[in-house]
């Protein structure tokens, strides 16, 4: 069947690539969770509708319009990849990429090597989701292989069906990955805990992501602080004046939350975003 269409290797291996990435995936989570909490993603958010917005429908057009258009035949759209992923890799503050765009570039217009230059775009859009930093291990580099073999599933789509196809295949990609998600994230632990830290306990509970509760922020004084609803960044920002975002741990992201704050020491300072971090860390929902 596959023999109609061309440079099946790419679909053949990109399979083979993502299954057995996906494998070794699931052997890291079950056995070493803790290790993928140093991965930043490039995390913009932890919001889950907004995060699903952006994976669903407005990612697979800009990334397909950025990525894969160098493979289309008319000569306008190789434009496209050229100043799109210039300004991505801007974006993303990923620099060291750009030696990856010129020897795209090298390669498009001088070798005309078509393997190498399907293999360079794969690396280029499997990388720029991530940042330098997660080459920090085995187990921080192994989620790259699912962007690089998609990249290469989705070159032979848009050989052989064109943009719109890619689109489409790259939206039901990630379809599958936010319901994934929404699935874990619905059915979370829903253990009450606590913990005592600095003249302060904070008690908090995962809610499920779609639930009956309204959104709630009360701020009693300023000793005290109490929301329903709520997913960690959100909370932090009630007292943060800068645009930092915790690093949250994987098993904690995208969560809502119900979170309680008192002062139990009446020696103890007034709330403050540090004070809101620290409690976060001692109860190992994000990571310093």
């Amino acid at each position: 069947m596959l023999k109609r269409y061309d440079k099946n290797y790419l679909l053949v291996t990109g399979g083979i690539l993502f299954f057995s990435t996906l494998l070794l995936y699931l052997l890291v989570v079950f056995f070493f969770p803790k290790e993928l909490d140093n991965l930043s993603r490039n995390r913009i958010t932890n919001n889950f509708y907004y995060f699903a917005f952006v994976a669903v429908l407005v990612a697979p057009i800009l990334e397909e319009l950025t990525f894969r258009t160098l493979f289309l035949k008319n000569k306008f759209f190789p434009l496209l990849f050229f100043i799109g992923t210039a300004i991505y890799i801007f974006i993303t503050a990923n620099y060291y990429l750009y030696a990856l765009y010129f020897l795209i570039l090298y390669l498009f217009f001088y070798k005309k090597d078509t393997v190498l230059i399907f293999i360079s775009n794969a690396c280029l859009f499997s990388l720029v989701h991530y940042k330098s930093t997660d080459f920090v291990s085995i187990y921080t580099i192994l989620p790259m292989f699912f962007q690089f073999s998609l990249g290469l599933m989705l070159i032979w789509v848009v050989v052989n069906f064109g943009l719109l196809k890619s689109i489409i295949a790259h939206l039901c990609f990630n379809l599958f990955i936010v319901s994934i998600l929404a699935i874990k994230i619905q059915f979370p632990d829903s253990k009450n805990h606590k913990i005592i830290y600095n003249g302060y306990a904070m008690h908090w509970v995962k809610l499920p992501i779609f639930n009956n509760k309204d959104n709630m922020i009360s701020l009693s004084s300023e000793y005290e602080v109490e929301a329903v609803n709520i997913d960690l960044d959100k909370f932090y920002k009630i007292y943060s004046k800068d645009s930092k975002m915790i690093k949250i741990t994987s098993d904690n992201e995208f969560n809502v939350f119900e979170i309680k704050i008192e002062r139990i020491d009446n020696k103890a300072t007034t709330i403050d975003a540090k004070l809101i971090e620290d409690l976060f860390i001692k109860a190992g929902l994000v990571e310093r």
